[in-house]
This record gives C-alpha cells, sequence and structure tokens, in this order.
C-alpha cells in the first residue's frame, strides 16, 4: 500500500467546512517564512495558480495536500492506486481536479498520467511524491520480495515520476518537486533497515537532482513529517498513522533486542500528538508557491530534533576521529 493511502473504502474529496475566503486563511497560524523564501502574502488574490500532480493522493497527508491547493485556487491532478473506484469528487471540484488510478512501480501508468494532466491544463507546476511502502522486521528476517517491494516503490516509483515530469519542467523553465521523505531518511531505525535504505537512496537522489535542475529553473524540496493527527472531524476514527507499514512477526532471536525499536516507535506514534494534517496541507501549498524553498523542510518538533541530534552526533564523531589524519593525508611510510 503506498504511503498513506487509504484502504479501498469510499473517499471525498471535497471542500471542508470553513468560513471566510480560503485564501485569506492560506498563512500557517503563528508561522512565518524566511523573508529569503519570497513566501506568496496572506490573502494575496494575486498569487500564480498552479498545475499540481499528487502521487498518493488518497492518504490522509496526500489528500490534505490536495484539498489545500484546490481551496486555494489551483488545479490538481490527484493519483493513487483504484483512486478511480475509492474516490468520489464534489461536483464543486469537478472543473479543477482531476483524479488518475497510477501505480507508481509501472512507468507507463506514471506517464499516462503526465499525458492526460498535459491535454488538460496543458502544463505541470508542482510535483508532489506522498507514495512509500515500509516492512517492520529485523534486516535479516525481511526477505527478498519484502526488500524489492520497498525499493521498486519507494526509489523505482520516485525514479519514474522524476523522468517522466522533468522534461515538463525543463520546457517551461520551471516547476517544483516536493518528496516526502521520513525521519528513517535521516536516522537508520533498528527494524526499519530495508525501509530506511530506500528512504536514504531518496535523499542522495532528490539533492543530486535539486542541482542538476537549478540550470532549468527547477527547484526540490525534501519533507520529513514527525508525528501526524488526522483530519480535525473524523481524528477518532481516522486510520492509524502506520498503515502503509506491514509489521511482522519477531522470532524469538531477537525479543529484546533493538530490533524492537520500530515497533516501540510505531506504538508511540500512535499515542502522541503531533503535526495536524490541516497544517502539513497549507504549508506544503505555501511551500510550492514559495519562489526560494529550502531543500528539506522538517514538519513537527520531534523531526527537528531528530535532524539535530544526528548532525551532533556525526559531527562528534568526525572530530573524535579526525586525528589519524591530523597532520596531513599524505603517507609517512
Amino acid at each position: 500500500m503506498a504511503a498513506n493511502e487509504e484502504s479501498p473504502q469510499m473517499i471525498s474529496l471535497t471542500p471542508s467546512i470553513k468560513s471566510g475566503n480560503p485564501r485569506q486563511e492560506a498563512r500557517v497560524a503563528g508561522a512565518s517564512w524566511p523573508v529569503s523564501c519570497e513566501a506568496p502574502v496572506d490573502g494575496s488574490s494575486s498569487t500564480e495558480k498552479y498545475v499540481w500532480l499528487i502521487f498518493g493522493a488518497t492518504g490522509t497527508i496526500g489528500r490534505h495536500i490536495c484539498r489545500a491547493a484546490i481551496e486555494r485556487g489551483d488545479n490538481v491532478m490527484a493519483c493513487s492506486r483504484d483512486i478511480e473506484s475509492t474516490v468520489s469528487v464534489s461536483e464543486e471540484w469537478s472543473d479543477r481536479l482531476l483524479i488518475s488510478s497510477c501505480d507508481v512501480r509501472a512507468r507507463p501508468m506514471v506517464e499516462q498520467s503526465v499525458d492526460r494532466i498535459i491535454k488538460r491544463w496543458g502544463r505541470v507546476d508542482v510535483v508532489v511524491n506522498c507514495v512509500a511502502i515500509g516492512i517492520i522486521a529485523p534486516c535479516e528476517e525481511q526477505d527478498e520480495d519484502d526488500v524489492r517491494a520497498q525499493f521498486e516503490t519507494n526509489v523505482m516509483g520516485l525514479f519514474h515520476i522524476v523522468q517522466t515530469t522533468l522534461p515538463c519542467f525543463r520546457q517551461r523553465n520551471g516547476g517544483k518537486y516536493i518528496v516526502f521523505s521520513s525521519i528513517a531518511g535521516m536516522l537508520g531505525i533498528p527494524g526499519l533497515g530495508p525501509f530506511s535504505g530506500t528512504k536514504w537512496a531518496t535523499e542522495g537522489f532528490i539533492e543530486s537532482l535539486s542541482y542538476e535542475i537549478e540550470e532549468f529553473g527547477a527547484k526540490a524540496t525534501l519533507v520529513y513529517p514527525g508525528p501526524v493527527q488526522g483530519p480535525a472531524e473524523t481524528r477518532d476514527k481516522s486510520p492509524p498513522p502506520w498503515r502503509h507499514f506491514v509489521i511482522k512477526p519477531l522470532s524469538n532471536e531477537y525479543l529484546g533486542t533493538p530490533a524492537e525499536h520500530a515497533r516501540r516507535m510505531i506504538l508511540w506514534v500512535g499515542g502522541h500528538r503531533g503535526t495536524s494534517v490541516e497544517k502539513i496541507g497549507e504549508i506544503i501549498w505555501e511551500l510550492a508557491h514559495s519562489k526560494n524553498p529550502p531543500m528539506r523542510l522538517l514538519l513537527g518538533s520531534e523531526a527537528v530534533e531528530s535532524m539535530q541530534d544526528k548532525l551532533r552526533q556525526t559531527i562528534e564523531e568526525v572530530e573524535d576521529w579526525k586525528f589519524l589524519f591530523a597532520s596531513g593525508d599524505g603517507d609517512d611510510a
């Protein structure tokens, strides 16, 4: 199952119930973007209208990104597996929302989705990827099919998306990639070895890509969500935030070892108050409309603290071991 994609059931992509002009609610309450980002101004009716291509659009995060973009006047193609049989589209949004069934592992399906959005609106401005799967088990106990499934979806799927859409960005001399990574993309998490591997691959791929596409006026941002709260109206009924993970039984050999950490982390996330998906949707809309978005965007204090701890530990380790070549890199022998 794709990251944050719902199980097969009817999902409604409809306007949220709120008062006032949604464009006037674009700014995140209490938040301020750095001036260098040139983020959109509160309530500005002059903000350029974008065309979004969103993969993993039926999940909690993807759905709220769709909603934030459409409510602010943008056009959206929402893609996920079986979306045409599991999603109902509000008549109010029918002129600005397309849906497309797309398994990112199949390059022809990605190409078909891109062809449809170009035929409808003539361009693509923002590409968002929320798709991922993960298997929770020690590295030793994940078989080859487990590992391949994660890399084919999380890495090759992203590769298909980028290679299919980048010509559109080059031709227009602009565009933005917004790719959801994970805390597992900055830390090696026991019990999530192959999944962490796919996210580290995503890190290297997108950072390298970002330098390559600067010449074409395009940009890429990696997004790291911490714990996420479901929508306010269904918070008590929302599927658990780890539903895109498969939890395999743990063998006796690994009971009581660090390999249990991922399981404990899942339990902690389930009872922790995280960033609301409504806020994430608003942040991603502003990110897409920023002139100079960051390479990395961390959502929530847990994600920020995890990155800070990782960087601190890495610097400390470098300092501890740099003495080996303190006198220079030459061979004195």
